[in-house]
């Protein structure tokens, strides 16, 4: 019996179940045979990493299998990371290097500003001739933080983009390590940075951010950037604070777009365009006007220097779709100095026949309330 038993276990096996029962059994050859492309562990923990833009580390790939590798790419669990090359061949036992290169900046996050932070990353090679997602490696370790920083991102709002005259915006940065000098630089050509040591809060800096004169139209975004030296006088990495702002004219309207919808053939509809400063300067309304017969458009309240009204009409004169552009230029001093802006403001509405309109109203009037008992 004894025997029977051990044979039908070995028919079993044979059978193709070695991979369900191969760990028990100590039977599987896929644990009995070397894995042919190895990473030692040592290799995949970066350590720690002080804050910075970027930090790129190299990574030792063997082949301990019997026949050549091919690396056609890697896949990785974050687009922080990159492996360069992306082609990689390997010969029987000889190692190659990629670089492995990270965003340290985005593995952080807005939300850690204030200590560090353990980061993990799977890699995925992507081999000719092999199974999908045979090997993974996971890179890891921790993103020291060598300043506070607050808030994480400088948001210098809605500005006028004319304005002779700027508000800084105040800020404030913690050393968190013991700090022999520090220095906050600003590269980019559309704002200026002064700042200084806080006299009773050693490792604080107070710094401001000035937006430039001129700046273009839209939305943007710079950094500023901090570096220091420890107390040991060692050069901690240079660390970059993030800045983004909207740059608007120095008057602006609402709503952006002014849609009437349908309007009956022969009669107007109005709307109310709100003027208002984006510079809290004064302005005034100089001319109005259009680009169309139908439309008509009039001063109408003021709600003080900064903040003025006009009143849109247009008139279907024909049935479909209706466009036009309303005009208007002001004058303001909100830049330091007294100039004319001109705006085009978009205007659509549909004209429908009278009839039409008429037998809608029509059919709304003869649908019954709801109720909700029944006589």
């Amino acid at each position: 019996m004894g025997g029977w038993k051990r044979t039908s276990l070995t028919l079993i096996v044979g059978a193709g179940v070695v991979m369900a029962l191969g760990v028990g059994l100590n039977l599987s050859w896929s644990r009995s045979r070397p894995a042919p492309m190895v990473v030692e562990p040592g290799d995949l923990d970066f350590g720690e990493v002080w804050e910075q833009e970027v930090v790129a580390r190299s990574l030792p790939i063997t082949n301990a299998g019997s026949k050549g590798m091919q690396i056609l790419g890697f896949k990785t669990s974050c687009g922080c990371t990159s492996v360069e090359p992306g082609l990689l061949t390997i010969e029987p036992g000889a190692t190659e290097v990629a670089t492995v290169t990270l965003d340290v900046m985005a593995l952080r996050g807005d939300a850690a500003s204030d200590g560090d932070v353990p980061f993990e990353v799977q890699l995925v090679p992507t081999l000719k001739d092999e199974l999908p997602n045979r090997y993974a490696w996971r890179v890891h370790g921790t993103v020291r933080t060598a300043f506070s920083r607050r808030p994480p991102v400088i948001d210098l709002g809605e500005i006028a983009a004319e304005a002779d005259r700027r508000e800084a915006v105040a800020v404030e940065a913690v050393c968190r390590v013991g700090m022999k000098d520090l220095s906050v630089t600003c590269r980019s050509q559309l704002a200026t940075v002064a700042w200084q040591s806080d006299a009773g809060r050693p490792g604080v800096a107070r710094i401001a951010v000035t937006p430039r004169p001129a700046l273009p139209f839209g939305p943007f975004e710079f950094p500023i950037y901090l570096a220091a030296t420890t107390a040991d006088g060692v050069a901690l990495p240079v660390v970059p604070w993030p800045v983004k702002g909207l740059a608007v004219r120095a008057v602006e309207f609402s709503p952006k777009h002014v849609t009437l919808g349908a309007i009956p053939l022969g009669q107007e509809k109005e709307e109310t365009v709100t003027l208002y400063s984006t510079s809290k300067g004064p302005f005034v309304v100089a001319e109005v006007g259009s680009d169309s017969a139908d439309v008509t458009v009039s001063a109408g309240e003021s709600l003080g220097e900064t903040i003025r009204t006009l009143k849109v009409r247009l008139r279907a004169s024909r049935v479909g779709q209706i466009s036009a552009k309303v005009r208007c230029v002001v004058r303001h001093s909100g830049t330091g100095r007294e100039e004319s802006l001109e705006m085009a403001i978009p205007l659509s509405g549909l004209g429908v026949p009278r009839e039409e309109s008429e037998r809608g109203s029509q059919d709304s009037a003869m649908v019954p309330p709801a109720s909700g008992t029944m006589d």
